[in-house]
């Protein structure tokens, strides 16, 4: 392609089915078109451009698939860019696709590229397991839902003595449609093969994270801190990807909303509440882990840490949102540094050698 002087700042709007362009030229002009999102609509626009040009959109999938197509048919330099950190686009009086575009125009060409608000893009190995990861998660809800149904038929029909995990295992559900007649009978027998169907699926995916648990270098590092298994490894590599885009196990609590809100005013700092931001389903996942952590035989240094907290007077459901914090930033760690978990023994603060010596000078000083 051939390269032609003179940056130009190229801005896109993108839609469902479309998209809307504004470009500023090396001499300010502004212009612009606008096209289709089908591959004959995307190709023309790689056409239009040229090697030179600096392009940006906001962060969605369409600019995922436009992020590889990009680097394959244009030398243009594309920037996916975080509309939460574009104050000036979601928040204005006037709100139109073509104002949009030429916002993210002006963000190009007004900013030095490091402090652009830049959205990670994953690889493709990195889009297939989160695509796994969000099937396994709507499949387990599915069945879910399937078996709350099927235990609601017994329950209408006077059978209260049933629980649903009676109902969770596929032998155990063939004996027990004998209790039901009638319609109820045929109703239960077509929510079981429903529910034979999904755990098919489900298993299906469990065999995809098992081999990348066996294959996955990342998967097995994370793996190895206490109360982490298959599934929660699997979906925070998934969600994290590199973890070279993260300065600090801080940013990675934030990327997880595990930080608290913080309200300011003069002097005074108050914190809430955790923000709750990012990856719900994967955070659910962690916080389940530290459960199933503090209650095991050796659950080492987190479990300690826990004991410590709920002894100290803080609420077992505060204490385990703070050590899954703790495990999250663990794991961070270690995928960081391609390191191997060693156990260690907690250390209450008031035994830290920093307070030991602080007491010793005390004495002295007495």
């Amino acid at each position: 392609m051939k390269v032609e002087e003179g940056t130009r700042f190229v801005g896109i709007d993108l839609g469902k089915k479309g998209y809307v362009l504004r470009l500023i030229d090396s001499n300010g002009k502004i212009t612009g078109w606008e096209g289709t999102n089908n591959k004959a609509g995307r190709e023309e626009l790689y056409r239009r451009l040229r090697d030179t040009d600096k392009v940006a959109v906001e962060a969605c999938n369409m600019a995922f698939i436009m992020n590889k197509e990009f680097k394959e048919k244009t030398g243009s330099e594309f920037y996916i860019l975080n509309p939460n950190k574009l104050p000036q686009i979601f928040i204005t009086d006037k709100k139109t696709d073509k104002e949009d575009a030429l916002k993210l125009a002006k963000e190009l060409r007004d900013k030095p590229e490091e402090d652009l608000p830049r959205v990670f893009a994953p690889t493709e190995e990195m889009k297939e397991m989160r695509k796994v990861i969000s099937e396994y998660k709507e499949t387990v809800k599915l069945h879910t839902q399937k078996i709350n149904r099927l235990h609601a038929v017994y329950e209408h029909c006077g059978i209260t003595d049933l629980k649903r995990s009676d109902l969770k295992t596929k032998t155990n559900r063939e004996n027990r449609i004998e209790l039901l007649t009638g319609y109820e009978k045929e109703e239960a027998g077509r929510l079981m093969q429903l529910i034979d169907l999904i755990e098919e699926q489900k298993k299906e995916l469990e065999d995809k994270i098992k081999q990348a648990e066996k294959e996955n270098e990342k998967v097995k590092t994370v793996e190895q801190v206490p109360g982490v298994g298959k599934i929660t490894a699997y979906a925070f590599v998934a969600s994290i990807g590199e973890a070279s885009r993260f300065l600090n196990v801080t940013q990675i609590s934030s990327f997880l909303g595990f930080v608290p809100k913080i309200d300011c005013s003069s002097t005074t700092n108050r914190y809430g509440h955790i923000t709750k931001r990012g990856n719900a389903y994967l955070r659910g996942l962690l916080v389940q882990g530290t459960w199933t952590l503090v209650n095991s035989k050796n659950g080492g240094y987190l479990q300690e840490k826990y004991r410590y907290l709920v002894l100290r007077g803080m609420s077992k459901k505060k204490a385990i949102v703070a050590i899954a914090r703790k495990m999250a930033e663990l794991m961070f760690t270690l995928l960081k540094n391609n390191s191997t978990y060693e156990r260690r023994k907690f250390i209450p603060p008031a035994l830290t050698a920093k307070s030991l010596v602080s007491e010793a000078l005390c004495t002295v000083s007495d």
